[in-house]
């Protein structure tokens, strides 16, 4: 479930589901703390998600029996909150690169989300409780989904506390890497989703170009020299 602002989540339960799962706030805010403080590494992201999967699933689920009533029109709410935590990082990421890498997260999220909003719309989404969701935590596989969104979660949190623009850079990074793992994964299931599926020519064009354009600001002499000591010149 695309959800990055566990205040604003909660905030769109009725008093009663809100109820129920407000004892998960106090310790997924204690593990997104870790994640802004302690020294940030791929073994710390999977302890945190650890800690945090069960009062993750017991808010998703929640969240899930909720959407059941009206699909639609929690779907065009939870894209909302998604374009404003998006745009939250945008404005404090330190620079181009951290904020395409950005792009690429919030797309492939964005196509993720669609996918699994509509297979669960036909399983019906009430059927989805706290138990399915922690289930599949404990899934290896599983676990680099819940991550990305774990780091992008701690990501959100730094922006809006106002806490180092570095380090929300460094959260969007490792998102990133657990992006790659995850998209390779659905690709071996046969499943292939576009951080930018509606592009045009014209927009990819754009947006590869200023890509080259970094990447050339970014090299310094040296590192063209040993791109070119590193050519293969003679296969035979």
């Amino acid at each position: 479930m695309a959800v990055l602002d566990l205040e604003t989540l909660l905030g769109r339960l009725s008093a009663e589901a809100r109820a129920q799962v407000v004892w998960a706030k106090r310790p997924i805010d204690l593990a997104m703390a870790r994640l802004r403080s302690d020294v940030l590494t791929e073994a710390l992201l999977d302890e945190v998600t650890a800690e945090a999967v069960g009062p993750l699933a017991a808010v998703v689920g929640a969240l899930w029996r909720a959407v059941g009533s009206s699909p639609e029109q929690w779907r065009a709410g939870l894209m909302e909150d998604l374009q404003r935590d998006e745009e939250r990082l945008r404005t404090v990421l330190p620079d181009d690169d951290a904020r395409d890498t950005l792009d690429w997260v919030m797309g492939f999220l964005r196509g993720l989300f669609d996918c699994t909003f509509a297979v669960a719309l036909r399983g019906g989404p009430s059927r989805i409780g706290q138990e399915d969701i922690e289930r599949l935590g404990r899934k290896a596989d599983f676990r680099a989904l819940i991550r990305i969104q774990v780091a992008l979660m701690a990501a959100v949190d730094a922006a809006k506390v106002g806490e180092s623009p570095e380090r929300a850079r460094d959260l969007v990074d490792l998102s990133f890497l657990e992006l790659v793992r995850v998209r390779n994964l659905l690709q071996g299931q046969g499943l292939r989703l576009s951080a930018f599926p509606h592009e045009t020519t014209a927009e990819r064009r754009s947006r590869l170009v200023s890509a080259a354009e970094r990447l050339r600001r970014t090299m310094t002499d040296d590192d063209w020299e040993v791109l070119e000591a590193a050519r293969m010149r003679d296969l035979e």
